[in-house]
């Protein structure tokens, strides 16, 4: 469950609670304009004295979009389009997680982004601050606009002392000074970094080519982003081999013994070329089975086997072709967060597909609307949160695909576009019987993540169940 914010953070609340808050948080909205104007008559020490002052004392992480557009009319806006995974071109720089939208303003040598990201649900529902970055960059001097921005800090930021962020920090620290998310840790060209931390907020101090930047985050958004990295991990470790895996074992034996010889080999890397001949086998089985426990334990043969893959360069894609057939068939490589151009095999099994023989080609969500409604209604008051999610998310799939940019590969929008004001209402109405009905399971939670974005017509790039190879 998301932990509520600290009094005095967001903007909705503050103006909920006592007078003198509300007037702290009013004083904050008619600041924001104001520092825009005020930096282009000042010298860069001021500018230093004036970000520190707004980090501590007029920042309230929380505040909406609305908001901010109110108050800072001179910015310039993007949504999130397109998948969240490999975005195109026209979409980039991205933010890290699953952004909503980013606000940018400049004064001078000086650049302002505020990032609003769907976390918080309190009313009026609309996407939140939960970042903001500043850069300074007058291509000269940076030493001197360094030192006085950790002075300014460390003089505001009373009880907060400077330090080196930890690694976890590290990785989940945002976005990369350029804005973009391809790497997992912060750029090697990121220098003499420090933070602070603060009960609601972290602050991170850094020097970057001839910039010097300060990354805020709300309490919040760290434990989003891991999230949105990690996804769902059960991280128990045994050893030998657990009663479970005897159990895939046995179940899958008659229907690839090979595979099994596979799963119990103690070579952690095996014959690759075998592997990827086994693990399409089992990927095109999984395709057409129609039996649940089937299909159940394919899959989870193929997310184990699928982590042994490994490949080196670039792009893996490029570096061996003969994987290809897998990543078409929903196999993702992930590249080593401590090895650059080292890529090993990822299966998850909520990102694929459930879908029957037949018809359909790459209109998954279809198949699989059509699916789970016939079940739901078949066997009323019964269905699984699972079964409730996967809906959803067709829906979803079915809106966010009709919102794709003109450069998405092997995405024609116009191709979803009918229907898909409606498979938006009806990934809402999903959403919301989920967490009504399911409000402690891993699927609400997830729930909870998007459909502020949904309501608020903010694309998700949702693409779970759609592959234009089916």
């Amino acid at each position: 469950m998301e932990q509520a914010p600290p009094s005095g953070v967001d903007l909705h609340v503050c103006n909920a609670r006592v007078r003198r808050t509300a007037a702290v948080c009013l004083a904050f909205a008619c600041s924001l304009g104001g520092l825009h104007g005020q930096l282009e008559r000042t010298k860069e020490p001021s500018i230093a004295s004036r970000i520190a002052t707004e980090i501590a004392t007029q920042h309230v992480h929380g505040v909406s979009r609305a908001d901010w557009k109110r108050s800072v009319p001179a910015a310039t806006w993007r949504d999130r389009r397109g998948p969240f995974e490999h975005p195109p071109e026209s979409t980039l720089p991205q933010q890290r997680g699953l952004w909503c939208s980013a606000a940018t303003d400049s004064a001078g040598a000086f650049t302002r982004e505020a990032v609003f990201y769907g976390l918080r649900t309190e009313q009026p529902l609309d996407c939140r601050l939960e970042q903001v970055r500043y850069v300074v960059d007058d291509g000269s001097g940076a030493d001197d606009v360094y030192a006085d921005l950790r002075r300014a800090i460390d003089a505001t930021l009373k009880g907060s002392e400077a330090r080196s962020p930890t690694a976890v920090e590290r990785t989940f620290m945002g976005i990369e000074p350029d804005s973009t998310a391809d790497s997992s840790y912060p750029s090697d060209r990121w220098r003499d970094l420090r933070c602070w931390s603060m009960p609601a907020q972290s602050v991170l101090l850094y020097r970057f080519d001839s910039t010097v930047q300060v990354l805020t985050q709300s309490f919040i958004l760290p434990a989003a982003l891991r999230e949105d990295r990690e996804g769902y991990h059960a991280a128990a470790q045994r050893y030998g081999v657990d009663i479970g895996m005897w159990n895939l074992i046995n179940h899958l034996r008659p229907l690839d013994p090979e595979a099994v010889d596979l799963l119990i080999d103690p070579e952690r890397i095996p014959d690759q070329t075998r592997l990827e001949q086994v693990l399409l086998r089992l990927l095109e089985q999984r395709a057409t089975t129609k039996r649940a426990d089937d299909r159940a334990a394919l899959t989870s043969a193929i997310a184990n086997l699928a982590a042994r893959l490994l490949v080196e360069g670039a792009r893996p894609e490029e570096a061996r072709p003969s994987l290809r057939p897998l990543l078409a068939h929903g196999v993702a490589m992930v590249e080593s967060p401590y090895d650059a151009g080292v890529w090993y095999g990822a299966y998850d099994p909520r990102g694929v597909a459930t879908r029957a023989p037949g018809p359909g080609g790459d209109l998954l969500y279809r198949d699989v609307i059509t699916e789970h409604l016939a079940k739901i209604r078949t066997h009323r008051g019964t269905a699984s949160s699972i079964q409730l999610f996967e809906l959803a998310e067709a829906y979803e799939t079915w809106w966010s695909l009709s919102l794709a940019p003109d450069d998405e590969e092997l995405v024609t929008r116009a191709d979803h576009a009918a229907g898909a004001a409606t498979a938006r209402q009806e990934a809402i109405k999903w959403y919301e019987r989920l967490i009504r009905e399911f409000p402690d399971s891993p699927e609400a939670d997830r729930a909870r993540r998007v459909i502020i974005q949904i309501r608020v017509g903010v694309d998700t790039g949702q693409r779970v169940f759609f592959s234009p190879y089916a």
